[in-house]
């Protein structure tokens, strides 16, 4: 729509307060700094105000004006002028922080500094910093921003009055009032060339300056003062690097009133452009009111006359009128302000669009209704079922390619390695003095188990296994028990119930093992279920990409519900699980506490191998008892005197006899320990683990809630919520902005 261009002095209004094309266009608004000459600046200014009140150069910058350049060039003054604020001159201080001043329309005027404290800051010093939060009203003295800087500094850089540390907050100072439009300008720290502790901080300084710089929203005003050599200006070198076509730098001469007549006319000649050593900038040229505290209460009109009367001296007559003075910098800002906003706000909306299908933003919706709930649920709880199944058997589909190899999603995968672990640490409970008849170092050395059990040290708790016992003296330790355990036995006869009790002794720590192993199981599972439910939980690509329909499949605010449900639903349902485990490993350990029983074959064969060979190692030992009293020769060392040995088998002593029945239980009990651990370790991986967890795994999955239980999944926390409020308010302002520039670009 064509509207009248605005002319200085006047107000550009639109009488019925409406929007224009989707555009809202402010009331009573005084034409200022960035007022349009034509319809279509005019809109672009609108544009601009409205994206800058919906608070997207949060996600997408809008243009903004970068004051840069040397310590003491007057940076300060030339802010002050281009917005007619009166800065403050004689803080003792030199800033090392970044000073953001932001103009915006308002009805009234108000001044308001706050401090938005740099990520290298703790959280206690952030807190404080966002706590500093001072206003300045229409109808207090502007002298107080002074004041509030000086306040505001020095909860900065506390105990630093002079800037003797460069910091990443930010000083901003947001300005307001009815002859103000939406512009933003950043006040860098000053560039030195020296620092008393060395080149950190001056680097610091000149990291953060070409990070502004480098900006494609930045407008540059690149600050020279005229009593400063331009051959050694760094910052004319960096608006080379950043900006080399110069389309977003304006280049400002700063003090022009502090040379000599000779230095002027060279000043002059620059200016004009016949110095080919500087004739690539477009140069302007200001005079700043004085530093000194006196003239603090020049104000922007008196500067300004201040400012006139000086060019319209001469020589300074001699430039054109367009390379000198702040109305005709404000006018040279507009047109790099405007081209910047040409160029970035069809980008900004590409980039809207994208943050918009963001997951954080799509998968926000509304309330859903009862139905929707149901629906929605039975889908997901099918879909977890499904998938709880095909884990536990071990069948992995693409879904979990996301996911490392090590994941709790690869379930049967990770109680695969709990069933290992617990079978290594059970074998490697054997006693130390153990016959390795199938013990773990034979079974490591057949390459059936490996060398070395995952992540699990020798247990030191059960009898025998804290010290290496010498087998003899593990025979003497059985033979006392035999002695002290005797009953209504004949002489020479001990208690077979003794076998029973050294099996006892070698097992007790079984149950203890296994309740670890059932409590390593129950992790896996909650893992699992923490990691899935999620999953399923969630909108499937199919839905998200359009192709099942309209109907969503999932619940928007998967993480909370998912929260919620395993908290309240599955959670209790593995405890459970676990209780009802640790019940059946207790009837294992009844099992274990019982009279001992053996059928299995294997005992029968190992007690005949251990005869055997007890009286293999008898006759082996006799022959070379023989030999060593001389009563036989080699010649006839085959022959085997039976009646000799015999003899010899036959101990000699009680004692004697006692250590034979003693390795005869030894052994028995051994074997009997042998067998029944391997039954052992076989009935807990199914009749416990399985049968709890695996096998019915569907039946930890609770699928019969009702609405109301359902509504309580996806009701959220107040901090949650909270943050939902948030995002669903950041989308509606990203659609809006979105809205805003199809307009503006349709025009």
């Amino acid at each position: 729509m064509a509207r009248p261009s605005a002319q200085p002095g006047t107000r550009i209004t639109n009488g019925d307060n409406r929007r224009d094309n989707g555009l809202q266009v402010h009331q009573d608004r005084t034409a200022t700094l960035l007022d349009a000459n034509d319809a279509s600046e005019r809109q672009m200014i609108e544009v601009i105000d409205r994206l800058r009140d919906l608070g997207v150069e949060r996600h997408n910058p809008l243009p903004q004006v970068v004051v840069c350049g040397a310590q003491s060039a007057g940076k300060s003054s030339v802010l002050e002028a281009i917005t007619e604020i009166p800065f403050p001159r004689s803080i003792q201080m030199c800033t090392r922080y970044v000073t953001m001043v932001t103009l915006a329309y308002n009805q009234s005027e108000s001044t308001t500094i706050t401090i938005l404290p740099g990520s290298s800051r703790s959280a206690d010093d952030k807190a404080r910093l966002r706590s500093f939060n001072e206003i300045i009203y229409e109808n207090e003295p502007k002298a107080r921003l002074k004041t509030l800087m000086e306040k505001a500094h020095a909860e900065i850089l506390p105990g630093k009055p002079d800037g003797d540390e460069v910091t990443d907050d930010i000083l901003s100072i947001r300005i307001v009032g009815p002859r103000k439009r939406a512009l933003q300008m950043i006040d860098l720290p000053g560039l030195i060339e020296y620092h008393h502790e060395g080149t950190k901080i001056v680097s610091r300084i000149e990291g953060m300056v070409n990070k502004y710089m480098a900006m494609p929203q930045s407008i540059i005003l690149a600050i020279v003062a005229a009593d400063n050599d331009l051959n050694n200006a760094k910052i004319l070198n960096w608006c080379d690097k950043h900006d080399s076509t110069r389309e977003r730098t304006v280049p400002i001469i700063t003090k022009p009133d502090r040379l000599q007549r000779d230095e002027t006319y060279t000043l002059i000649q620059i200016v004009q452009g016949r110095d080919d050593k500087f004739n690539k900038f477009n140069w302007h040229v200001l005079r700043n009111r004085a530093t000194e505290g006196t003239t603090e209460h020049v104000s922007a009109e008196e500067r300004n006359r201040d400012e006139n009367e000086f060019f319209r001296a001469e020589p300074w007559n001699e430039l054109d009128a367009t390379s000198y003075g702040i109305e005709q910098l404000k006018h040279k800002l507009r047109e790099k302000y405007f081209a910047a906003a040409k160029r970035e706000l069809p980008a900004m909306k590409l980039n809207i669009d994208r943050l918009l299908q963001q997951e954080k933003y799509a998968s926000l919706s509304d309330d859903l209704k009862e139905d929707d709930l149901r629906r929605i649920f039975k889908l997901a709880i099918d879909r977890l079922k499904f998938t709880a199944v095909e884990h536990a058997g071990g069948d992995y589909k693409y879904e979990t390619s996301q996911f490392p190899d090590d994941s709790p999603i690869n379930l049967r995968s990770r109680i695969r390695e709990q069933d290992e672990r617990f079978c290594e640490e059970l074998t490697n409970e054997d006693p130390s003095w153990m016959s390795p008849l199938d013990s773990y170092v034979q079974l490591s050395s057949q390459g059936i188990l490996p060398s070395q059990p995952l992540g699990l040290s020798r247990p030191s708790e059960s009898m025998g296994s804290s010290n290496h016992v010498d087998r003899n003296d593990r025979i003497s330790a059985v033979g006392e028990k035999l002695d002290k355990t005797r009953g209504t036995e004949l002489s020479r006869h001990y208690n077979p119930q003794t076998i029973g009790k050294l099996f006892w002794n070698m097992s007790n720590r079984w149950e203890e093992i296994a309740k670890h192993y059932v409590e390593n199981v129950y992790a896996c599972c909650k893992m699992y279920f923490n990691t899935v439910i999620k999953l399923q939980f969630a909108r499937t690509e199919g839905n998200i990409r359009g192709a099942n329909g309209d109907e969503i499949d999932g619940f928007p605010n998967v993480a909370c519900v998912a929260k919620n449900y395993m908290s309240n639903y599955i959670i209790p349902r593995l405890q459970q699980a676990r209780r009802n485990a640790n019940l059946e490993l207790w009837q294992l350990e009844q099992d274990r506490r019982d009279h001992t029983k053996n059928h299995d074959k294997r005992f029968l064969v190992s007690q005949k191998d251990h005869r055997t060979s007890t009286q293999f190692k008898n006759t082996i030992e006799m022959k070379r008892s023989q030999l060593s009293v001389g009563k036989t020769t080699v010649a006839d060392a085959h022959t085997i005197d039976m009646e000799n040995l015999a003899e010899q088998m036959e101990p000699s002593s009680l004692l004697d006899y006692r250590n034979k029945k003693a390795k005869e239980f030894l052994h028995d009990a051994e074997a009997h320990y042998q067998i029944v651990r391997d039954t052992y370790i076989m009935n807990v991986l199914t009749q416990v683990q399985e049968r709890h967890f695996l096998r019915n795994i569907v039946t930890l999955i609770p699928d019969d809630l009702c609405v109301a239980e359902i509504q309580d999944l996806v009701k959220e926390d107040d901090e949650a919520g909270r943050k939902k409020l948030e995002l669903r308010q950041e989308r509606s302002n990203l659609e809006e902005a979105r809205n805003v520039l199809e307009v503006w670009s349709e025009d």
